[in-house]
Formats: structure tokens, sequence, C-alpha cells
């Protein structure tokens, strides 16, 4: 799940650090992700989608990464065998500090101009061309992920945003109603034909 920065307050990753978990915030309930995403072209912020699950594994079994990081291989090259969990559940940190997201833009243009082709995941190729509009177009994605306070309470309102002590009940509590209502609350209508944002 992804960690959100609570406005006026310090990146994610200070609170885990200094084991500040109370004030921890995180996305707990987001929008349905890639998809919507890129059909909203960027509109809603890619910090409230979800993520994929992430892989927890031994390194004694691990000889590689499958495609993306998403998965581990055995020496003969097959993928491990994933067995999903509902006990645990992983703090995304994708936007921390804008120095930092402001380095990882620039490494992935400076990596796809050294293999000559751009990347093939959508959020890197994105970050990658935004990188190579300049730090003003790198600035305002960063921006973007960092809800206003009036996105803030409204998230927390629908459910999607839990705090500290909230945050397990929410994570076991299931989903909220209508992402279509949802996004219409915040301002980031979908279009009529269901293709994303307005």
């Amino acid at each position: 799940m992804n960690a959100i920065r609570v406005p006026g307050g310090p990146a994610p990753d200070i609170l885990v650090r200094d084991r500040r978990f109370d004030e921890i915030a995180v996305m707990v309930a987001p929008f349905e992700g890639q998809l919507l995403w890129r059909k909203g072209a960027g509109r809603l912020p890619l910090n409230f989608t979800a993520v994929l699950a992430k892989p927890l594994l031994r390194a004694d079994r691990l000889h590689g990464f499958a495609r993306g990081g998403h998965a581990g291989t055995y020496a003969d090259g097959t993928k491990m065998q994933s067995e999903p969990t509902d006990k645990l559940a992983v703090l995304h940190l994708w936007f921390t500090d804008e120095a930092r997201f402001m380095r990882k833009a620039g490494f992935i243009r400076k990596v796809e101009d050294t293999l000559g082709r751009e990347s093939r995941a959508w959020q890197w190729a994105h970050w990658g061309n935004l990188s190579k509009r300049g730090e003003d177009a790198v600035t305002a994605e960063f921006a973007k992920q960092m809800p206003s306070p009036a996105e803030f309470e409204t998230l927390v309102a629908q459910g999607r945003i839990a705090v500290g002590p909230a945050l397990w009940p929410a994570l076991r509590g299931g989903r909220p109603g209508s992402e279509r209502r949802d996004l219409a609350e915040l301002g980031w209508h979908r279009a009529a034909g269901g293709d994303g944002p307005a």
C-alpha cells in the first residue's frame, strides 16, 4: 500500500526511520491502478492508485528476479510460486522527497539514453519522458502526488486513507463503495465512457 504524505507533515520515510508509526498515512483502499491511471492520461495521481503485490523471498533460494522485480526465479530460471497472504501488508514508500524523485527520473532517462530504448514499464516511461522535458515537469509530477489538505480530508472520509492505529482495521475492512462517486467528489470525474478522469 502506498504511504501518503500528510499535508504539512514530514515525508513518510522520515516517519518510518523515526518509528513514528502512529503518524503514517496509507492509501488502504486505492483506486484501481494502472488501467485507470493510463486512461486518465495521468490526471489521477499515481500515488492514489493500487500497486502490484510485492514478494518476500528467502535469500538462500533466490537466484534472480523476474521482470519488474515482482517475483523471484530459481537457478534453472523458473519463476518462484507466490503464496498470497492477508497477514502481512507492505508499506510502499514511492514518493518520499522531491530530490529523490528528481534523481529517479533522471536515472531512468540516462538508462534509456544508454540502452537506446524507452522503458517498457508504463510509469518508468512516463517519468523518463518528464525528465526529458526538464526539472519543472518532474517537480510538477511530484507535487501532484501530494494531496492538498482538502483532498486528504476527503480521502480519509471516503475510507481510502487511514492513519496510524486505524491502518490495520481499515486494511481488513474491505473496499469503499463507488470509485466513480469517490473520483467525482475529488474533482477527478471519469469520462462518460468510463475511460478515466475527465
